[in-house]
């Protein structure tokens, strides 16, 4: 082998071996200061020194195993910081995260291989003291490591307490580094929880909406997960409720087309189900929950049934479909070759999520193209305004579709992929009434229920749509505050199923003209006992607003509606937890918890 070969060779072997000998040798020289404070009780100052640590790997270009080093320096000072019950923890344990996060792991993985590392230690120290004694050739970053096990419990260490108080610290607010290294989002399990103060209704601040811009044309990879979260929401709290929310979805995916069950169970799903699961596809994957590998996968699957399924009257996707098999069915959703017409609504929302997919991943762009060039829109379109078609197996109804936020909001899918329907995008058939004071518009044709799941969509996916539309939601959100100021009433309203015939809800701020009711599908039939706080628009409103009272709606859902399945749909204003469980529910979740990720940019 020639002199140039060799030198070659043994280059390539550093390179390779290098990061795991740094890993090894460099652990110790970084955390043993932290260490020897801490054996001496000394926790404040433990804490600082690992968080020093932390600041200075990642202070400039970052190599995924420094990512690593750091993430267990602000581990570190998080189990320091409790120590003291110091609330500041959750500040540390957020950074923690995002830097195995961007060093292209999590703590769960490395809190295993410590774990096996200190296991494989114990177990040569076991068999070298049988056999001779006090074993030779122990390494110093084993002593280190086992040390380091012994004083903290390092590898059994998964979160920082609830309730820590706030206290005063010398260390400012952490301000992590900038990592150059933006390593692939995994699957993260991770516990967070938060320290909120009792809220009372009394001298609130009315917060006003942001404003932000419509879809951008694309989103960059590498800063999808870099920036931060709204300031006092650490990362690790919207994780955890983003990976509570996609719990329904592993349980209710359909691996044959890409489908999710719009209820639990419930192999059905009309157009809106189907966008909300491709919208949380995309919301899982951007906040990395699921790999890119997994969200290719289903959202390929998902794109292939919506360009194969059957359309009704060769013109629109159907009403409803099953989930197992993508055929039609008809009102009663018995399987049907005729379908039972289409929703203009259900639709719009679905063309919003296939243009952000196409822009968001420009490698699925044909796939969607091939989706959308089937549809023809000429009927559903008709004077510009958006049409439904209803059939009940004998004869169809077209009909206009769509009320004050929900025809606006769907519009807007029309809108980005060309299609004039102008007319549904005016405020023109609004009047205005009174509720708690507070002025407000609604719809004055028939059958208009005014609620909140419209407008916070249309925040969070489109920016506000426009002035008036913005104003609406604030106002919204201001006399669904006031109730629970001036009546004691958590109020968060929205359409839901829920757990028990009727089995759907409207939850509307105003119906008709009058506040406050609760109505059948039908829009007819009132159902007072089934008034209920709407999981997701009360994390929705923490998304977007994230004052007291928004905070106080999201400890509540948090405590009563979060579960193994996901996220139940609501909690009934008379008592008890609306069970059903439902895609829509989650995915808007999913959705909010990626609106405050992108630190309230809209999609």
């Amino acid at each position: 082998m020639s002199a140039s070969k060799h030198l070659l060779l043994v280059l390539m072997i550093i390179v390779v071996i290098c990061p795991s000998f740094l890993w090894g040798q460099t652990l110790a020289t970084y955390l043993k200061p932290g260490l020897l404070l801490y054996k001496i009780k000394d926790y404040d100052k433990a804490a600082t020194s690992w968080i020093e640590v932390a600041k200075r790997l990642t202070s400039t270009h970052s190599e995924p195993w420094e990512l690593k080093i750091a993430g267990q320096a602000y581990v570190l000072a998080t189990i320091a910081l409790e120590k003291e019950d110091n609330a500041k923890a959750y500040e540390t344990w957020s950074q923690a995260i995002k830097c195995f996060l961007d060093g292209m792991s999590s703590w769960e993985i490395e809190r295993q291989k410590i774990a096996k590392q200190v296991r494989e230690i114990k177990n040569y120290l076991r068999a070298s003291s049988s056999a001779r004694g006090m074993p030779y050739g122990m390494e110093d970053k084993d002593i280190f490591l086992l040390e380091l096990e012994e004083a903290t419990a390092l590898s059994k260490y998964v979160g920082p307490k609830p309730g820590l108080r706030v206290k005063k610290s010398k260390e400012k607010t952490i301000s992590p580094g900038t990592a150059v290294y933006h390593g692939k989002p995994i699957i993260v399990e991770e516990k967070k929880t938060s320290n909120e103060k009792e809220v009372s209704p009394k001298n609130m601040q009315l917060t006003p909406l942001p404003i932000h811009g419509v879809i951008p044309e694309e989103i960059s990879p590498q800063k999808k997960l870099t920036s931060p979260a709204k300031k006092g929401i650490p990362d690790a709290e919207v994780l955890k409720i983003a990976r509570t929310a996609w719990q329904y979805f592993e349980k209710n995916y359909q691996n044959t087309t890409g489908f999710v069950n719009g209820v639990k169970e419930y192999p059905f799903a009309t157009m809106w189900d189907i966008a909300s699961g491709l919208a949380g596809f995309i919301a899982a994957e951007q906040l990395g929950i699921i790999s890119k590998g997994e969200f290719l996968t289903k959202t390929k699957r998902l794109l292939s049934t919506l360009s194969s399924i059957p359309l009704y009257n060769n013109e629109l996707p159907n009403r409803e479909y099953s989930t197992k098999t993508g055929k039609m069915v008809d009102l009663r959703e018995r399987p049907s070759n005729k379908g039972s017409g289409w929703s203009a609504i259900d639709i719009g929302r679905l063309l919003i999520w296939l243009k952000i997919t196409q822009k968001w991943y420009p490698e699925l762009k044909e796939e969607v193209l091939r989706v959308v060039k089937r549809w023809h829109f000429n009927r559903l379109k008709f004077d510009k305004e958006i049409h439904c078609a209803f059939f009940n197996g004998e004869k169809e109804l077209l009909f206009q579709e769509g009320r004050l936020g929900y025809e606006q909001y769907a519009a807007m899918g029309y809108k980005l992929w060309g299609i004039d329907v102008s007319n549904a995008l005016d405020y023109r058939e609004t009047k205005e009434t009174e509720v708690l004071g507070i002025k407000l518009p609604y719809d004055k044709r028939p059958k208009s229920c005014l609620t909140s799941e419209p407008f916070l969509l249309g925040e969070m996916e489109l920016g506000g749509i426009d002035e008036k539309f913005r104003q609406i939601a604030e106002i919204l959100y201001q006399v669904q505050k006031k109730r629970w100021q001036e009546k004691g009433i958590l109020t968060a309203v929205s359409e839901d199923c829920i757990d028990s015939p009727p089995w759907f809800i409207y939850n509307c701020v105003v119906l008709n003209g009058a506040p406050w009711l609760s109505v059948a599908h039908n829009l007819k039939k009132g159902f007072p006992e089934f008034k209920s706080i709407s999981a997701k628009v009360a994390l929705g409103f923490w998304a977007v607003y994230g004052d007291d009272y928004a905070r106080l709606l999201k400890e509540k859902i948090e405590k009563e509606c979060a579960s193994k399945m996901g996220y139940y749909a609501g909690i009934y204003e008379k008592g008890g937890v609306n069970k059903c469980l439902n895609v829509n529910t989650n995915a808007v979740i999913l959705e909010a918890m990626l609106y405050l990720k992108r630190n309230k940019h809209a999609f």
